[in-house]
């Protein structure tokens, strides 16, 4: 069996940055909203019961702890929202999250199950990540399965499909372009947000991500020539994919 390609990439996807609003960027509303610029109709917050800490769905600045900022799911696709901490270590994010530093530091949530995780969460690896799998997670109302992000309804992805060739990212539907040159979906083993004709394989060490992997009949049909065309089970599914 080929190994998969997804440890590699964790980290560099899942780096949120934040930079001070300019002119053209996002503007912060009295209510302590990021919001682009010319939104239009004034939000309507979510509400929690409890204030939401890092990755948590939001849209107001008042839907997060003081400590966070609210990024909202129209300025960066994010599915619900996300409430943004900023950490330089791990005793800054408190109980359930760590401190990720890369260019900016961010408490990024733990997890051990999928059943952690809320709407558009996935626990990948151990840790929380934003990765929507159906349109009822979006406020939008239309998830990405190739990016596992919120898009306008009359959004169309562009770029090559899951295991295509790829120089750049931006090659890519999915906006990943693997060591392998290939393109990368990452998805949920347990929801199955692929694009049509794929399957969403991966194994227990990363609890619920995977990969999105072409379906196929025969291996003349995978667009990657080291692939062959294989049953693989997961989570008790199925499938005849390229791998």
């Amino acid at each position: 069996m080929r190994r998969l390609l997804i440890p590699a990439l964790l980290t560099p996807l899942f780096v949120v940055l934040i930079a001070c609003a300019d002119d053209d960027g996002p503007a912060m509303t009295d209510a302590g909203m990021i919001m682009p610029h010319d939104l239009g109709a004034a939000p309507v917050c979510v509400n929690p019961a409890t204030r939401g800490e890092a990755l948590a769905p939001c849209v107001c600045g008042s839907d997060c702890v003081e400590t966070a900022l609210c990024d909202p799911e129209e300025f960066s696709s994010v599915p619900g929202g996300s409430c943004i901490q900023a950490c330089a270590v791990d005793a800054d994010c408190g109980a359930g999250a760590r401190c990720e530093v890369d260019a900016i530091g961010r408490c990024v949530p733990t997890c051990t199950a999928a059943s952690e995780c809320g709407s558009g969460r996935v626990c990948f690896s151990g840790d929380g990540v934003a990765l929507c799998q159906a349109d009822v997670q979006c406020v939008s109302g239309n998830c990405d399965g190739s990016t596992g992000r919120c898009r306008a309804a009359d959004f169309v992805p562009t770029g090559a499909d899951t295991s295509e060739e790829c120089l750049r990212d931006e090659d890519c539907k999915s906006d990943v372009c693997a060591a392998s040159r290939r393109c990368l979906t990452l998805c949920s083993r347990s929801a199955q947000g692929c694009p049509d004709g794929e399957f969403c394989f991966g194994d227990d060490a990363y609890i619920d991500g995977g990969q999105c992997l072409p379906l196929c009949e025969t291996t003349a049909e995978c667009a990657d020539p080291t692939a062959e065309c294989a049953d693989v089970t997961d989570l008790g599914r199925t499938a005849r994919v390229c791998f």
